[in-house]
This record gives structure tokens, sequence and C-alpha cells, in this order.
């Protein structure tokens, strides 16, 4: 797992600093990506940060890029 989650990383230009940890109730992820990036287009990467396979709806703690 540690070695998948650093490839992750690595292929995102991330680091740990860089991801915080948010609660939320359950929204489509375009949402949240609206609300915290300003654009709903990112949601598709958010969905991809928190392994969700179906980005329709993220709930509970989910993690976000911080800027």
């Amino acid at each position: 797992t540690r070695v998948a989650v650093q490839q992750f990383f690595d292929e995102q230009k991330l680091r740990a600093d860089q991801i915080i940890q948010v609660k939320t109730v359950s929204l489509p992820a375009r949402v949240i990506a609206y609300q915290y990036y300003g654009e709903s287009t990112k949601g598709f990467d958010l969905a991809n940060l928190n392994e969700d396979a179906n980005n329709s709806f993220l709930n509970g703690n989910i993690e976000v890029f911080t800027k």
C-alpha cells in the first residue's frame, strides 16, 4: 500500500502536506470540488484522490488538495 500511495503522490507531484482531510455530508464530488477550488471539473481529481471509482457522491472524512 505504501508503494502505491507513493507512486500516486509522485504521479500527481504531491507532498503529504498538500493534502488535508475534511469531513463532509454526502455531496457530489463536483460540488465539493467547486467549494474548495472554484471549479467543478476538479471533481474527478478529488474522486481519484479518495480512490472512489463512483465519483457521484463522496461523504465522511475525505482528502482534498490544498493550494
